[in-house]
């Protein structure tokens, strides 16, 4: 027994000698490693300096350039050879850390992306050595994209980038890899902080991670409210390195949406390429590239905003949004996805609930769905409703119950509004009215029908055809609906346009005549 436990420090003291002879060794050729890369590409790469410390060789300062041009750089990196190293093919490092590096991408017109690092052939990589890294760590990493589809090139900055990657080889090889990554996003269309982990095969691109996304901003201009805020997001991502990818569970929390009528030309200077846009000629893929399953959001807003260069203009908000949608494929094809969307619409006397069901297919905008509007405050609409010389609007409320189908890019939208307690600032003069019906006649009918009026109308329209404005043809077959309601009908006769049975209502001037001709041009007459 003395014997045994006499050889067992001597064991142990030769095991620590190795360890130690094969730190200096790794140490040494992780130098000469370096130093072979350094010699390879000196035409383009730079180190300030090479130090070595207890089983770590540091490059210090380290740029890589493009024709004279800086297009990377990191403040350090170490690098930790492992004792395998000694038992393989290659190189293998048991730890590979870099700090403060900083890479520019670039879109170029032509739409590829630039790297300032060089694309390899498959031959050329088959001959490279296996380079094996058991923990590879950035910390405090920047990402600079640079479009230049654009005279003015847009940017997108990530910064604050920390990542970590246990089980890392290149050649690529068949293994799966844990992957921990965050960092925070910054420009005009894109910003917030974004994170993921989970695990990551390199070569086939299987994956499995779970993303989340806080204060995410997009398309935002000066001190104003961006068109889209995420306060919380998150999702779960699969795939087995084959299309579709698999995007499940998605789910926002105080999600903000901000219609105009000035959006489109804003995302098309804001985004590159989007201005050649448009509908796809070509029949869209078999196969789409990511499926999105599971979206429901809580607590969001939207808003549409109408001519928002104008002073005071009109707007109308959505609030305590809940939405779910079943499913929704990228890019949109003719697939029919389940949405469900209920919210209040706040007024300045009531709050007005909305429900809208259906399915809606988002490449064809095919729908079939119900939507109900309850108690919507009509001041809310007054902008839609009142003409310069109109009554103004005080008061009264619309319920709203429409059958909304899109059917081969053709709106057939049977709509039924009832309006309640309708009320109108006094009298400015004796030829006042209401959406071209004088004021006198209109507040009469009310009084005769329990201060209540059911419209029945139709909205309908090709959605491609520049000319069709869903707003302005609902207004327009609105202002028709309602002179039949009330007993009335148009004839666009003059100034003798609205009758009342066998008697024409005159002396109602140009705002009845400008009726008569919106009248006119609703029905291509």
């Amino acid at each position: 027994m003395k014997r045994v436990s006499g050889v067992r420090p001597i064991a142990l003291g030769a095991t620590i000698s190795f360890v130690l002879a094969a730190f200096v060794i790794g140490t040494a050729l992780s130098g000469r490693i370096v130093k072979a890369g350094l010699e390879k590409v000196s035409d383009r790469l730079r180190v300030e300096r090479i130090s070595f410390g207890w089983g770590t060789v540091k490059g210090h300062e380290v740029k890589i350039l493009d024709r004279g041009r800086e297009v990377a750089q990191a403040k350090l990196i170490a690098f930790r050879p492992s004792i395998a190293t000694f038992f393989r093919k290659g190189y293998t490092f048991s730890r590979i850390t870099i700090e403060e590096p900083s890479l520019a991408l670039t879109i170029t017109k032509d739409n590829h992306i630039a790297t300032p690092f060089p694309q390899g052939t498959l031959g050329e990589l088959r001959g490279t050595p296996l380079l094996s890294v058991r923990s590879l760590e950035i910390k405090n990493g920047i990402l600079n994209l640079n479009d230049e589809r654009s005279g003015a090139p847009a940017q997108l900055q990530v910064f604050n980038v920390q990542l970590s990657i246990d089980g890392f080889s290149y050649p690529l090889e068949d293994k799966q890899s844990t992957l921990h990554v965050s960092g925070q996003l910054s420009g005009k269309v894109l910003s917030g902080r974004i994170s993921s982990s989970g695990m990551v095969n390199p070569k086939t691109g299987a994956l499995r991670l779970v993303c989340a996304a806080e204060g995410l901003n997009a398309l935002q201009y000066g001190s104003r409210k961006p068109h889209l805020h995420i306060e919380k997001l998150s999702l779960e991502v699969e795939s087995t390195g084959s299309l579709p990818i698999s995007i499940k569970a998605v789910r926002i929390v105080h999600g903000y949406y901000r219609y105009s009528s000035d959006q489109k030309r804003q995302i098309t200077e804001a985004v590159p390429g989007t201005a050649r846009g448009g509908r796809p000629k070509h029949a869209p893929p078999t196969v789409p590239v990511a499926l999105i399953e599971g979206i429901t959001l809580e607590k969001g807003e939207f808003v549409i905003e109408d001519s928002p260069g104008r002073k005071a203009a009109p707007e109308i908000s959505l609030v305590d949004v809940a939405l779910s949608i079943d499913r929704i494929p990228l890019p949109f094809d003719n697939t029919p996805s389940s949405f469900n969307l209920s919210g209040h619409i706040p007024g300045r006397q009531n709050m007005a609930s909305l429900r809208w069901s259906g399915t809606a297919a988002f490449g064809t905008l095919e729908t079939d769905s119900q939507l109900a509007l309850h108690s919507l405050d009509v001041t809310a609409l007054k902008p839609y409703l009142e003409k310069q010389g109109d009554a103004l609007v005080v008061g009264g409320t619309v319920d709203v119950q429409a059958h909304v189908k899109v059917h081969n890019r053709s709106m057939n939208t049977p709509v039924r509004a009832t309006i309640r307690h309708l009320e109108l600032a006094p009298p400015r003069g004796i030829r006042e009215q209401f959406m071209g019906i004088p004021r006198s006649l209109l507040l009469n009918s009310l009084k005769t029908r329990n201060n209540e009026i059911q419209i029945d109308f139709l909205v309908s329209g090709p959605i491609d055809n520049p000319s069709f404005s869903l707003r302005e043809d609902m207004t327009k077959r609105f202002a028709v609906a309602l002179s039949k309601a009330l007993g009335l009908s148009a004839v666009g006769a003059g100034e003798t346009v609205i009758e009342q049975g066998t008697r024409a209502v005159r002396g109602a001037g140009k705002g009845i005549e400008g009726l008569g001709k919106g009248v006119r041009r609703l029905f291509g007459q």
